[in-house]
């Protein structure tokens, strides 16, 4: 099988996903929420399975000092918080809207019995969660073991992995405005040591950064900067 195929093949079972999804969640009202409005509190019994329908959404742990750190941010199509709902887990997280959000919601029981009657959907939402543990856990590393030059690389590679407008072959544009304080969210560092390490990065030319838009001139020169070593081996690098 050639690998124009195998793509096809892809994007049907996206598509097909896609759509069984979307057509279950349209039985169910639409809420809409202001960038900055905050979806689900730590703690708080969720009131159902969030399907994000437009728009972005942060997920984000505070610690006993009030600072946040951003674990992931969700997309389009994406549905949370799937620890609860499906593992029967208490929800410990904040949901946030990082822009302008549609919002459909749907209660817990339909929504497990839609996923034990389309095994499909359950296969796709269980390679997802693999993928976004695998990259977790690359990401765990660099912020428990580089310094914050490497943190903030790392933290726009992976803003760019999953949120890339591709302009050219090496260079990208980041569709999702971010503040100095949200990538400093996702970095685990503060916005002053943060804005400092973007400043660095935009004087060697290696990001541009304007109006919270982000963009990449050379992927692949920015990736070297962002590699480090651990008891002299190179760090498993998978952004």
């Amino acid at each position: 099988m050639n690998r124009d195929c195998c793509d096809q093949t892809a994007k049907d079972k996206m598509n097909d996903f896609n759509q069984k999804l979307t057509g279950f969640f349209k039985k169910f009202p639409q809420q809409n929420f202001s960038r900055g409005e905050v979806l689900l509190r730590a703690e708080d019994e969720p009131p159902g399975v969030f399907f994000l329908r437009k728009g972005y959404v942060r997920f984000y742990s505070i610690n006993e000092d009030g600072k946040e750190l951003t674990l992931n941010i969700f997309k389009p199509g994406s549905c949370f918080p799937l620890n609860w709902a499906v593992a029967d887990q208490p929800n410990y997280y904040f949901f946030e809207a990082m822009t302008e959000a549609e919002i459909i919601r749907a209660p817990k029981g339909s929504f497990l019995k839609f996923l034990k009657n389309e095994p499909g959907i359950l296969y796709e939402y269980f390679r997802r969660i693999l993928v976004g543990l695998s990259d977790f856990l690359i990401r765990s590393q660099f912020l428990l073991l580089a310094d914050a030059r490497k943190k903030v690389t790392a933290t726009i590679l992976l803003l760019a992995r999953r949120f890339n407008q591709s302009e050219k072959d090496t260079s990208v544009k980041i569709s999702l405005r971010l503040t100095h304080q949200e990538i400093a969210n996702l970095a685990g560092l503060t916005r002053e040591t943060t804005s400092l390490q973007l400043e660095a990065l935009k004087k060697e030319g290696l990001i541009f950064y304007r109006h919270q838009q982000l963009k990449i001139p050379d992927l692949d020169r920015l990736k070297e900067t962002a590699l480090i070593y651990q008891d002299e081996k190179l760090l498993p690098y998978a952004f």
